[in-house]
């Protein structure tokens, strides 16, 4: 598969005390979600970017297995690693898993698509794609996909249909939602009013800009633009938008610091806000009906609609600002199961219990996976602030599955066969599709 130039494009700032996620968390009522004793447990958010550095400590426990890198259409089981020096991919699984996170108790499941070198290409982005919902055969727990990237050359931007750009990427991205996952995307930091990048624009894609959580005062991005007076709802003036833009967010992703990294600014720290979001509705309605249709539906009505001044982009409607407890509280709660080995919580034993059951038998830590066999109900809380969660389904997985996770197979799992070549992946329309670019 040809081989295309990557730009890693995180703005940097010019001035700004960082708040990081201990303001941008509780600015968008996550915290008010994790009260209800609701942090994301039981799913997983594919984080298809640059991998992810598993010994950073903010990320202990939030590794889901079957991590990959796809470079150059070739099908790596390393985890998902990041190289020495890319860390993109890690402070966007922050955002979501740290501590002080949107959903500190999720899994983020790597799936690296960029080389040492910060290349990568069309192909290798709808073959992660594929692998997210491909991997959900096996770990139900994958709901939510995260692309804090973009694909296009320089000054390529689109109205909120664009379909037609990239065919095999928008049938990957189509397939994945039938499969229960929902995908939120940047939008790009071009400081563009007419338009967003490619796969923001993809039907079905929540797109996703970057916005303001506090009074910062006058905000300056070199020579790309200013914020006046970068007031919270702002969307900042770097954000690419566009008119009549329908599922279209905003959340923090100004001066973001996680993790102990210094304060950024761009949609890829934005998107990952939403993600956390979605991330903690499916954990409320675990086993229950909530399709990626209806998630992304209920996460834009219940977002918060600010009838401000945009200083930059005079467009409308403007972008609705994510709200994690209007959408958690518009959810339905899932079903119970207390069906002896249904680790998924299905309500049935399943081809995917029997295989988790048989490879924890076969594991090295077959006492602890014993103890996790039944999924039971347990007390999430009660009436805080008017809003009720009786009783809510807590599945107790394996702790062995994780560590047999771990333990790399030779050759890959059957399924990956179906990670084929689609028309319009590579060759040509890769080179006018132009770069992958990390936002």
């Amino acid at each position: 598969m040809p081989r295309i130039t990557v730009a890693i494009s995180v703005i940097a700032l010019s001035a700004g005390a960082a708040l990081g996620t201990e303001s941008s968390v509780p600015f968008i009522n996550a915290d008010d979600v994790h009260a209800l004793g609701i942090t994301g447990r039981g799913v997983t958010v594919a984080v298809i970017d640059a991998g992810i550095y598993s010994p950073h400590p903010g990320l202990a426990g939030s590794i889901a297995g079957g991590g990959v890198s796809i470079i150059n259409g070739q099908l790596i089981f390393d985890g998902g690693a990041a190289p020495p020096g890319q860390y993109h991919g890690t402070r966007v699984s922050l955002i979501i898993t740290d501590a002080t996170g949107v959903a500190p108790n999720a899994k983020t499941l790597s799936i690296r698509i960029f080389d040492a070198s910060g290349q990568s290409t069309v192909g290798d982005a709808r073959l992660a794609i594929d692998w997210a919902r491909l991997r959900k055969r096996r770990d139900p727990t994958i709901r939510v996909i995260n692309l804090s990237l973009s694909f296009g050359l320089p000054g390529t931007w689109y109205p909120c249909t664009c379909d037609h750009v990239h065919a095999a990427t928008t049938t990957a991205l189509s397939e994945a939602a039938q499969a229960g996952i929902i995908t939120f995307a940047a939008t790009g930091n071009d400081a563009n009013c007419g338009g967003i990048m490619f796969p923001a624009c993809v039907s079905g894609v929540v797109r996703v800009a970057a916005s303001y959580d506090d009074d910062y005062g006058m905000v300056s991005f070199e020579s790309l633009c200013t914020d006046p007076a970068a007031l919270p709802y702002w969307v900042a003036c770097f954000s690419n938008i566009a008119e009549d833009c329908d599922y279209l967010l905003a959340a923090p992703g100004y001066d973001i610091t996680v993790g102990g990294f210094a304060g950024f600014s761009g949609t890829s720290l934005a998107t990952p806000h939403c993600s956390g979001v979605a991330a903690l509705m499916f954990e409320k309605n675990r086993c229950g009906s909530l399709d990626a249709a209806s998630a992304r539906t209920t996460i834009f009505n219940t977002a918060t609609v600010h009838d401000l001044a945009f200083p930059y982009c005079a467009l409308s409607p403007q972008p609705r600002h994510v709200n994690a407890l209007a959408a958690v509280d518009a959810v339905a709660e899932g079903p119970c199961s207390m069906v002896l080995g249904d680790l998924d919580c299905d309500g049935t034993v399943s081809l995917f219990d029997f295989r988790e059951i048989l490879r924890c038998l076969t594991g090295p830590q077959v006492g602890p996976g014993l103890a996790g066999w039944l999924c039971a109900c347990a007390d999430r809380g009660g009436a805080e602030s008017g809003y009720h969660v009786p009783r809510f389904n807590v599945p107790r997985f394996m702790a062995c599955s994780v560590q047999s996770e771990r333990r790399r197979l030779p050759t890959p799992d059957p399924f990956t066969k179906e990670l084929l070549p689609r028309p319009g992946a590579a060759g040509a329309h890769l080179y006018e599709l132009g770069p992958v670019k990390a936002l």
